[in-house]
């Protein structure tokens, strides 16, 4: 709330270049476990698998565009930030099951560099491009993906817009 309060009192005095002071990492844990209703955090548990088929999704895009449509979101309000492998009630699952999917698609590649080009070519199917940062902190032992997505002025739009069972829109 204090990050909105400050953007607002910015944008009334016409200052619309000062980047948004982002929480240092070892907080974001806490403050995710103290945002039950995703205010300020959007949790997503995976990008390649589906839980709820309990199989791979690396060939389809709707995990990978919902996380997408989440940092396209935050950037057309303050910002925020999307943890990925952490579940919708707080429990972290980490990126392991991903990085599996990779290693048995991609045997020669490094699964966390695959998975990362993976998340960054989503990110920039925006227009005009999102301004974020990524990091892989450690939660419970597990690693985790952090999306800290700076807040816009101007209006974002994702390209390419994926829903399961649905056609592909432009």
């Amino acid at each position: 709330l204090s990050r909105v309060k400050e953007m607002l009192s910015q944008f009334n005095k016409g200052i619309f270049s000062e980047p948004i002071i982002s929480a240092p990492v070892e907080d974001v844990f806490e403050r995710m476990l103290k945002d039950k209703i995703e205010q300020l955090i959007e949790r997503k548990e995976t990008m390649l698998y589906d839980v709820q088929l309990e199989k791979p999704a690396l060939n389809k895009k709707y995990l990978l565009s919902s996380i997408v449509r989440a940092a396209v979101s935050w950037a057309n309000t303050a910002g925020g930030e999307i943890l990925i492998g952490v579940d919708d009630v707080g429990n972290v699952h980490g990126l392991e099951r991903d990085f599996q999917i990779l290693e048995e698609k991609y045997p020669d590649k490094t699964p966390e560099d695959q998975w990362h080009q993976i998340l960054t070519a989503g990110l920039e199917q925006t227009k005009p491009l999102i301004t974020y940062e990524v990091d892989y902190p450690e939660f419970e032992g597990k690693r985790c993906c952090r999306v800290l997505v700076k807040g816009d002025l101007n209006e974002i739009q994702q390209l390419n817009f994926l829903k399961y069972g649905e056609k592909k829109r432009k």
